[in-house]
């Protein structure tokens, strides 16, 4: 049987209205252990609302791009995930509940001061896309430099990284 785990955040990309949690949160986590889970539920059509361009960075669990709204050309940034199947059947059991804990994760913090948030899910047969808000800059580590900065500036860092680690352990 062909079962859908959930709906994700799925306001309007351009909307910031908080989500609320999800009400199928155990139940979509044993769906997808069990191996039985063969769709996420997730927005379709991401092409339809994006347009995607450069590829921003690559890792062990997917790739990351940059992403276009179509209707109001704002920029965000999407993670897509290849999906990973068992033997044709259904999606590999810990791939699945790694998908939805990195949305839940993301769901719950939502709309921070210090860390990105999603925006929307989106899957089709072969990819899961979270698109995500576009942090600029690059990676803190590669601004620091010993004896660059000075102790204001440290702080500053410090206190945008405590308030984003705060925000997280308070959801």
């Amino acid at each position: 049987a062909n079962t859908a785990a959930r709906s994700p955040p799925s306001p309007s990309p351009s909307a910031a209205s908080p989500q609320p949690k999800p009400k199928l949160f155990y139940a979509t986590y044993n769906a997808a252990l069990s191996g039985k889970l063969t769709t996420f539920g997730f927005r379709r059509n991401l092409e339809r609302d994006f347009e995607l361009g450069e590829t921003l960075g690559t890792g062990g669990f997917g790739t990351v791009r940059v992403a276009v709204e179509r209707s109001t050309r704002r920029r965000y940034a999407a993670k897509l995930l290849p999906k990973r199947f068992v033997g044709g059947r259904g999606l590999e059991p810990l791939y699945a509940a790694r998908v939805l804990h990195e949305v839940d994760a993301l769901a719950a913090v939502g709309n921070s001061l210090n860390a990105s948030h999603l925006v929307a899910a989106y899957e089709d047969e072969r990819t899961v896309a979270l698109v995500m808000e576009l942090c600029s800059g690059g990676p803190l580590l590669s601004r620091v430099r010993p004896g660059e900065w000075g102790e204001r500036e440290a702080a500053r860092v410090m206190r945008d990284v405590v308030r984003a680690l705060a925000h997280c352990h308070s959801v």
